[in-house]
């Protein structure tokens, strides 16, 4: 009877997390923030549905029971950094609640490490993790589908701007998820790659997450595609000695660029002329500090005196982008003077405070 009751206990407990990528479509439109407030409501509950199921699991059958490894300890370390900082924040009770805007908090991590350790403890056969993997790849395509409708006219695009948002409601959080699905997509098409089905719907599946990744005009989601595909086709490159096929077109990927590919333009050429996408990426490209910096060498940014020029400095036709309708700041009044005058800048403002301090 124990045998059964353990069956049928893993299979659902299986199912539910099968369900988890889906949640990601769910928008609940009776709710405040419809796009968000659906999505964390339905993810915990369902979270803690399968933590009854798996305790109850645990106790007839030691084999779904969480191992010690260095990856739980380092996500045990990381949760008993956040319930510090939450227990001694300036507000515990909105640091262990959050809000219906974002629905993260100690809670939502909380919950995230059981998500943990259910899929640790159940997900023991590797196809049960490549069976996670497509599903995570079907909601993505049903996302992608979503936002080709938007980019058509058919579907509303809530935030304006015409930047691709599908159904989480907002452009950056659709090229997160994006991002991982299409390095997973990678993976699946190199993991799967002998069974002839694969050599056509994950390259076509590639494609159209690219598309729809780079309409959604987020710049550090596009660099970072772009930033791990060298790593990424290295590695393969390096180790795949078992595949020589995938090994020598890795090599040519990450080899030495056409003669011409890496010369500089002016900023005055035909390529600042180019799509919304690639004006997003280039607005604050820090090259424009070289030219514009009261320092040398040019990272290292300008002077503290100049610290409320950010735009001018970083982004020299700033005002110009019809688009580009803010300046990102940083959120902590202490640290917005670091993050637009560097560490130097924070040490020079917490100077000047001491010393205004002592002369009252």
């Amino acid at each position: 009877m124990n045998l059964n009751l353990s069956r049928s206990l893993r299979w659902l407990i299986l199912i539910g997390i099968l369900l988890i990528p889906f949640i990601a479509l769910i928008v609940a439109n009776s709710m405040f923030f419809p796009f968000i407030t659906g999505k964390a409501f339905t993810f915990r509950i369902l979270i803690e549905i399968l933590a009854g199921l798996w305790l109850i699991l645990m106790l007839i059958s030691p084999e779904h029971r969480p191992k010690s490894s260095l990856l739980l300890w380092a996500v045990l370390s990381l949760l008993t950094a956040l319930t510090i900082s939450t227990i001694f924040s300036v507000n515990p009770d909105r640091s262990f609640w959050s809000n219906f805007e974002r629905m993260e908090g100690l809670i939502s991590y909380l919950h995230l490490f059981l998500f943990f350790l259910i899929a640790g403890s159940v997900l023991i056969e590797k196809k049960w993790w490549g069976v996670f993997f497509k599903a995570v790849l079907a909601t993505s395509l049903i996302l992608s589908v979503y936002g080709f409708f938007q980019l058509l006219g058919k579907i509303q695009i809530i935030q304006g701007a015409g930047r691709v948002e599908s159904t989480f409601g907002n452009a950056t959080y659709l090229a997160a998820f994006l991002l991982i699905s299409v390095f997973l997509s990678l993976f699946m098409w190199w993991r799967d790659q002998n069974r002839p089905w694969a050599k056509f719907i994950y390259p076509a599946l590639f494609l159209v997450q690219v598309v729809m990744l780079f309409n959604t005009e987020t710049r550090g989601a596009a660099l970072g595609f772009v930033g791990g595909l060298v790593p990424m086709f290295g590695l393969i490159a390096w180790r795949g000695r078992t595949r020589p096929r995938a090994r020598r077109s890795s090599a040519r990927s990450c080899g030495p660029p056409a003669p011409g590919a890496g010369s500089r333009q002016q900023p005055g050429e035909r390529r600042r002329e180019g799509s919304k996408q690639c004006q997003r990426v280039e607005a604050c490209h820090p090259g424009f500090a070289r030219d514009h910096s009261q320092e040398s060498p040019g990272l290292r940014g300008p002077r503290p005196g100049r610290g409320d020029a950010l735009p001018d400095v970083f982004c020299p036709d700033f005002r110009l982008r019809v688009e580009q309708s803010f300046v990102r700041r940083g959120k902590s009044r202490r640290f917005s003077p670091g993050s637009r005058r560097n560490l130097r800048g924070l040490h020079e403002d917490r100077r000047v405070r001491d010393e205004v301090g002592d002369a009252r």
